[in-house]
């Protein structure tokens, strides 16, 4: 489920040296089976990790090479030949065929005879390709750190991309860190020839008209697209495994399985005494599923669950004997903001509507606490630090035309932050090798969601009168919901006093520790190195900021993360 290509009009064939550094880069296992097709032009590496790692399809016939990562769903068929119909679609430039498709997917396909290359993104660009142009010659892969280890690609840093990064979590639009090197926004085809590089979008959100459906019938809509989403992702399998965390989306997934009377498995890795701990066990046993518990601790978070599919795994030998596949997972990512709006509010809404773009930006770096700890800057760069993602989040909203002004502010986040919300899960997929069946970005439900009024959806308002129509099991027992949005009317207290996942005691004071002695020493031996970025950070005042966080006399962690991350895109040997 990993390729990592090069396209070159002017070279007919490459280096074995060259194709050797493809293997090289496209992962950190040296045990994993990389494939290569090679064709005047053009070579591609790809990994398929086969019932661990998701959907890769590769079709090489005497005209083309085309390629689909993820799973394309255009009717009920199975995700194979609908990759292939995809394929097909890419070979014809059949750009209606993709506006069709409704899975989160990216492709590929090389015309060996016009030596053209075709690019495509699923609607949302959930699943990433990045492009980097040297001189002729045209790499592309599905994850940045690819790129960073060939050689021939500058990996030169853009100061107002990285202050974006810090920013947001994410580069905004096509921009990635580094010059040169982009990432395809999502409903996006690139045909690329010769010299030339044309870029079009088969899809745009902000195309969609507004509905005037009753509410009854808005929320019957959506839930039929919603079960239709869970279907159509389903496979001949004796049971399901899905996370199932304390909030609404996992939920509401495990609610539709079971609603289709499939088998689940839950799954929860929660540290124990949490909301999203409790919570979670009580909706399994209301929903009916078996769950399967592990405490963990502070590890990235796609550690995290490919550590508990693997315990599941081992734990359950002769269900994974049966057939269930123990490394595909159904994950809620893309829920809160699709179906809960989370990050918007009336008041964003409004300056929108009354086109104040950039006052709409200040407010929601304000109330979201958006920016960068400019005390770690040097005082020249902090101006540009302080301005330039203002200046990015305006831009990218007025590139934004729907007839209702105020879902710019959604679609804004629809095509930056959940485009970018699983990067890190592709930039590890090739140490952690696991599939996530993500029904949330199901393109027929969002285009339900975008073209329905924007004001009742605001604050999980809409999200909370919707899960009536999966049944009284649902909302049986309470869930965590999000600060200042609709809260949970189930009375919670009775449970105790739990810890809440926002909070900073999510985990306990022990876990929290250990963590912080670990990011000690991450933080001395930064702060220690060679090569260290002194044109944009001010060294001694990290130096004061450790050993304050260190002395436990201010907690400066924020500022040294954001540091680290500065470091690590400077770092050319990653």
């Amino acid at each position: 489920m990993l390729f990592l290509g090069v396209y070159d009009p002017s070279s007919s064939q490459f280096e074995p040296s060259e194709i050797e550094e493809l293997k090289h880069a496209i992962s950190r296992q040296s045990d994993d089976k990389r494939h290569l097709v090679l064709a005047e032009n053009f070579a591609l590496i790809t990994i398929d990790f086969g019932p661990t790692g998701g959907a890769l399809v590769i079709e090489n016939d005497l005209g083309h090479v085309g390629m689909v990562v993820g799973r394309p769903y255009l009717n009920m068929d199975n995700a194979g030949t609908d990759a292939n119909i995809l394929i097909k679609a890419l070979k014809n430039r059949d750009v209606e065929a993709l506006t069709l498709v409704r899975g989160s997917f990216c492709g590929i396909c090389f015309d060996k005879r016009s030596k053209s290359l075709m690019l495509c993104t699923d609607k949302v660009g959930v699943f990433p390709i990045y492009i980097a142009k040297v001189g002729n010659r045209i790499y592309f892969s599905n994850a940045l750190r690819m790129l960073r280890s060939i050689t021939k690609i500058p990996k030169k840093i853009v100061p107002e991309h990285m202050f974006s990064q810090l920013a947001f979590g994410y580069c905004l639009a096509r921009d990635t860190i580094f010059a040169g090197i982009d990432r395809m926004y999502g409903g996006e085809l690139i045909e690329i020839a010769a010299s030339t590089m044309h870029i079009n979008s088969y899809w745009r959100w902000d195309d969609i008209k507004p509905s005037h459906y009753s509410e009854n019938e808005l929320q019957e809509r959506i839930y039929q697209a919603f079960i239709d989403a869970v279907k159509i992702r389903v496979e001949p399998t004796p049971a399901e495994l899905s996370f199932l965390s304390g909030g609404l989306d996992s939920r509401c997934i495990v609610a539709a399985l079971r609603n289709i009377d499939r088998p689940v498995w839950t799954l929860n890795f929660a540290p124990d005494g949490s909301q999203d701990h409790l919570f979670g066990r009580l909706a399994a046993t209301a929903l009916g599923s078996h769950h399967y518990e592990l405490g963990l601790g502070r590890d990235s978070f796609s550690k995290r669950q490919r550590k508990i599919l693997d315990s599941w795994a081992s734990a359950h030998p002769e269900l994974v004997k049966r057939g269930v596949k123990a490394h595909r997972v159904w994950s809620g990512d893309g829920g809160s903001v699709g179906m809960g709006h989370v990050y918007l509010d009336h008041a964003f809404i409004q300056l929108l509507r009354e086109k104040k773009i950039q006052a709409a930006s200040e407010y929601l770096m304000k109330h979201r606490k958006l920016g960068i700890p400019l005390g770690m800057l040097r005082s020249d760069v902090k101006h540009e630090a302080e301005s330039r993602p203002l200046e990015k989040m305006t831009r990218e909203m007025q590139s934004f035309t729907p007839e209702d002004d105020g879902k710019s502010g959604l679609l804004f986040f629809l095509m930056n932050d959940q485009r970018h919300h699983l990067s890190n899960y592709f930039e590890d997929l090739d140490l952690y090798q696991f599939e996530v069946v993500l029904p949330f970005f199901d393109s027929v439900l969002l285009e339900l969601i975008v073209a329905a009024p924007i004001d009742d959806f605001l604050l999980h308002t809409f999200y909370n009168k919707w899960l009536a129509k999966f049944g009284p099991a649902i909302s049986t027992v309470p869930w965590q919901a999000y600060p200042n949005h609709v809260p949970c009317p189930i009375y919670s207290e009775e449970y105790g006093k739990l810890r809440y996942q926002w909070n900073e005691d999510w985990f306990d004071k022990a876990e929290n520790d250990r963590k912080l002695q670990e990011k000690l020493g991450e933080w001395r031996r930064m702060l220690a190195r060679n090569g260290f970025p002194k044109q944009i950070l001010a060294k001694n005042k990290l130096w004061l900021a450790y050993w304050l966080t260190r002395l436990k006399i201010r907690d400066y962690t924020y500022i040294l993360d954001a540091a680290k991350e500065i470091i690590f895109f400077n770092d050319d040997t990653h």
